[in-house]
């Protein structure tokens, strides 16, 4: 629990340091709650897919196997943070919407 809530507090005060400021703290929330979300998944895919892929690359492939698939892991890092911060935007700027239109609907 105090490991996600840090990790929620650093991905929204980095994205407030890399973005200079010019967006507002409310509207990033959003991305830093993905992108942990995101993280978490991974985390219960890594220890179900990449162990013993490790494990298998090992002994087929060698020092080169175990290379590939750390490679792959950090491609996967690389895309949640990535689509975290890009699904975080489009929650921030499609639930308003979505309310809105559920409204004029009733």
């Amino acid at each position: 629990m105090i490991t996600t809530l840090s990790g929620v507090l650093f991905f929204w005060w980095s994205q407030r340091m890399l973005l200079g400021g010019r967006v507002p703290w409310p509207a990033l929330l959003p991305g830093a709650v993905t992108t942990m979300a995101g993280l978490l998944g991974l985390r219960v895919f890594s220890r179900l897919v990449f162990s013993p892929l490790i494990a298998s690359s090992a002994v087929t492939y060698g020092p080169i196997g175990t290379v590939l698939v750390i490679q792959s892991w950090l491609v996967g890092v690389g895309v949640v943070l990535f689509g975290g911060a890009l699904a975080g935007r489009l929650l921030h700027e499609g639930l308003p919407r979505l309310a809105h239109a559920l409204k004029r609907r009733r």
